[in-house]
């Protein structure tokens, strides 16, 4: 069996104004996501995640965290290849409106609790808590 790596990167989007984090429904897997996309080459994790904020929630206003990043690790299958990806998570805080692409079909902002709540994956789970924990030592 066939076992291709990948990496990518993305931000858990925090509104500015009311704290509530974004979420994005792909309805292509059927299940709620952060902003996140394949690093392409020459692209830095940072450029990388600020590429795919303005391709899927149509902003580039987003004031990045740097103090946070998360890397994450999952495997899926996907046309009949194991896919192994790592991921790296930044925070990004914004205020703009969502303007999505077409790779996602809703977006909701949530508290933390509602978002908790939604998420199937425990990595999304455990990444939400992890920016709860980080945003309560900011305080």
């Amino acid at each position: 069996m066939k076992t291709k790596h990948s990496t990518a990167a993305g931000v858990i989007v925090v509104n500015s104004k009311n704290g509530k984090v974004l979420l994005l429904y792909k309805k292509r897997f059927g299940h709620w996501e952060y902003s996140k996309g394949g690093i392409e080459k020459g692209e830095s994790e940072v450029t990388t995640a600020r590429r795919e904020l303005k391709e899927e929630i149509g902003t580039k206003n987003i004031k990045i965290d740097r103090t946070f990043k998360e890397i994450i690790n999952y495997s899926f299958r996907a046309e009949g290849i194991n896919i192994k990806r790592t991921v790296t998570f930044f925070l990004g805080f914004t205020q703009d409106k969502i303007k999505l692409s077409g790779e996602h079909t809703k977006y909701k902002w949530c508290s933390f609790n509602e978002a908790n709540k939604i998420f199937n994956h425990h990595n999304y789970k455990m990444l939400l808590k992890k920016v709860e924990q980080h945003l309560m030592k900011k305080k």
